[in-house]
């Protein structure tokens, strides 16, 4: 197999907090947008190595992976291996949720299957000349989570009608 993570040119990036945990988005020279795969996966406990293999392992997203060379806080230049962010959902879908017992990092992966490619497109959108500042990013995000709490006492409530 030959490698897909192939070096691509950032044009812009921005440092966001989502549900709590920074992330960086990365607009690349493709127009598409990335987020590094170790960010995410330190953020949902997941390990960044097997995660890449199993990216790597699964043809819809092994083309979404690219090495990009992103700004660190500290001023220095790192690659890193960043997933385009329209592929976050699939890459998430491999991991069943049923199984984490850990309530809080569950209803997490699942905030960031649900919210995370639309949070990315708020601040990178195709409309946008430049990146949204950090302050209304963070009320995005905090309106996305309480509709997903909206949502989940709702599927609670219908659970409760159908057991009666």
């Amino acid at each position: 197999m030959p490698d897909v993570t192939q070096a691509i040119t950032l044009i812009q990036q921005a440092d966001v907090e989502f549900y709590g945990d920074a992330l960086t988005g990365a607009l690349a020279e493709d127009g598409d947008i990335y987020i590094p795969l170790v960010q995410m996966c330190s953020s949902l406990q997941l390990n960044p190595t097997g995660q890449v293999q199993r990216i790597r392992r699964t043809e819809a997203l092994m083309d979404g992976l690219r090495l990009i060379t992103l700004v660190a806080q500290d001023g220095s230049r790192r690659p890193l291996v960043c997933l385009r962010v329209d592929l976050v959902p699939g890459w998430l879908a491999g991991i069943t949720t049923s199984k984490i017992d850990d309530e809080a990092l569950r209803k997490k992966l699942i905030a960031y299957h649900r919210d995370l490619y639309k949070v990315a497109w708020a601040v990178f959108g195709p409309l946008r000349a430049e990146v949204v500042p950090a302050g209304d990013v963070q009320a995005i995000a905090q309106r996305m989570a309480e509709v997903s709490d909206r949502m989940e006492a709702i599927d609670q409530a219908i659970a409760s009608l159908n057991a009666m």
